[in-house]
């Protein structure tokens, strides 16, 4: 059982995960974690992996804290370093957090950790720290813009440093008033600020405003006051300002960093949850209003990937995105759940069939013909509706009752919708039984293959054989094969059919051919 938790953990993270040994041996890596590496699939990379240590830290000491802080600690939590991408050799940064799992003596029989890429983040962050050094040889170089001003903000002195700042050369500045400069947003914060420190109360913290620039720009400038109003030599109010646009837009950067989804530009899982749950506040806020929750996954879009490769797996998401945000109505909350999953929350209008409508329509968005490069593509989806209050109050029991009903949709028959019905959660727990069952059927071998004659209607003789597979369940009886065949296919079960000719059935027979559907054990 703790396998199988692990593997459905595995599957489901949207970053990548790996389980390896003390020794610096994979012994498994989900599907992220494979793409982060460059690797098409679980079983390429661990093939190509022999040594963690040697092979995927760019400083190898990094493996050495790393088993130091397991070993003593038993995990390790936000562990930052530079790795490569064991395939392409290309240094990325990543955050990683990780355990030991021990035998009943103590011995660590391997880890399993999560890795997440956070190489963007990274560049931001020392984007940020780049420029704020900038930003200090400035100051040392007396690029601060230092001006005085009388009790009344009107400025008597200013520093040549205005000139490269805000592009006003320092005459002009003497005579007028400091605040005429500051967005009218902030003149107010300004001016109590500067109040405070005429009477002396004021915190000396920076505040940060917007400075119009004699091009007509804004730039953000920190700026701190000094009363010297008393000193004879200043008979003033000094304020040094400093300018921290370049640091403010990069911290608007890092906040979009952390709230997108880099392939797709929509909302990340985390953005449109805390997006989504605001929104459905609003909405309890005002009875008698409801809101409908769209969980759209694509069809089969593993085979896109397996066949053409992740690249133009890719290309097929940023589409899709792009179709959704421009199918979704104004008011939509859109986002990009992880892997082929999307999701869309709306608060209803005033027609009740208005969810069921929306839910064809991006149905019917998604699935027009698709064209990446010189390669066409027919991609479809399943979607499921929830309403809210209707079906469920909170945003989590929403999402798992639209997986629900999503699920049904791709059971049923793909590139279609369904809204949420409480016999749904019956029919998922059906589905789930009947999973388990299929593993189970692999390994006792309750599969048959029935072969059906495929004769001539012009000489009645023997074409050739139809080899149809049939499951010989236990309690169920014999289960034909358009209850399980979809299912083995969508958790993965199936492998290439194998073709064989009636010759090898019966020698005597003219040759034909016919095909069985195979399953795979090794799931």
């Amino acid at each position: 059982m703790a396998d199988d938790n692990f593997s459905s953990l595995f599957d489901l993270l949207p970053i990548g995960a790996y389980r390896s040994t003390p020794d610096g041996r994979q012994l498994r890596a989900n599907a992220a974690l494979v793409a982060l590496n460059g690797y098409g699939s679980e079983a390429e990379m661990l093939k190509a992996v022999n040594d963690i240590a040697t092979e995927w830290y760019v400083d190898s000491g990094r493996r050495d804290e790393f088993m130091r802080l397991v070993r003593s600690q038993s995990f390790v939590s936000d562990f930052i370093s530079e790795i490569y991408r064991h395939k392409t050799r290309e240094p990325i940064w990543i955050r990683e957090h990780a355990h030991a799992v021990r035998d009943s003596a103590g011995a660590i029989l391997y880890f399993e950790g999560t890795v997440e890429d956070i190489s963007a983040e990274r560049a931001a962050q020392q984007e940020i720290a780049t420029s704020e050094r900038r930003f200090r040889a400035m100051t040392e170089k007396a690029q601060v813009v230092t001006v005085v001003c009388n009790r009344d903000g009107l400025i008597t002195y200013a520093s040549p440093a205005s000139t490269t700042t805000l592009g006003i050369e320092p005459h002009e500045l003497v005579g007028t008033v400091v605040f005429d400069l500051v967005h009218p947003d902030d003149r107010a914060k300004d001016e109590h600020e500067f109040a405070r420190v005429v009477s002396g109360t004021n915190s000396g913290v920076e505040t940060v405003s917007l400075f119009r620039h004699r091009d007509g720009s804004w730039r953000h400038l920190a700026a701190v006051g000094n009363n010297a109003l008393a000193d004879d030599a200043v008979r003033g109010v000094i304020l040094n300002f400093r300018d921290v646009t370049d640091a403010r837009r990069a911290e608007a950067r890092l906040t979009i960093l952390a709230t997108i989804d880099m392939l797709t530009g929509l909302k990340n899982r985390g953005a449109f949850e805390a997006a989504a749950i605001a929104e459905l506040e609003v909405v309890r806020a005002k009875p008698g209003r409801c809101a409908a929750l769209y969980f759209i996954d694509l069809d089969r879009f593993k085979l896109i990937n397996d066949s053409v490769g992740h690249a133009v797996g890719d290309e097929v998401l940023r589409e899709i995105g792009r179709r959704l945000e421009a199918s979704a109505p104004s008011r939509a909350t859109v986002g990009r759940l992880g892997g082929d999953e999307f999701a869309m929350l709306l608060p209803c209008g005033d027609t009740p069939s208005e969810p069921a409508v929306i839910a064809a329509g991006i149905v019917a968005a998604l699935s027009a013909p698709l064209q990446i490069g010189d390669m066409a593509f027919a991609v479809t989806a399943s979607v499921g509706v929830c309403l809210f209050p209707d079906h469920a109050d909170t945003f989590e029991l929403m999402l798992r009752y639209a997986d629900l009903a999503m699920l049904n949709a791709k059971a049923t028959r793909r590139d279609a919708f369904r809204v949420f019905h409480s016999s749904l959660a019956v029919v998922a727990q059906d589905r789930i039984s009947l999973v388990e069952e299929l593993r189970a059927a692999l390994l006792s071998d309750q599969f048959e293959v029935f072969y059906q004659p495929q004769v001539s209607l012009v000489d009645a003789e023997l074409t050739g054989l139809e080899a149809l597979v049939r499951w010989r369940h236990p309690t169920r009886g014999l289960i034909a094969p358009d209850t399980f065949i979809v299912l083995a296919e969508d958790v993965g079960l199936m492998v290439p059919s194998v073709k064989l000719s009636p010759s090898a059935l019966l020698p005597t027979q003219r040759t034909g051919r016919a095909h069985t559907v195979a399953l795979s054990r090794s799931h």
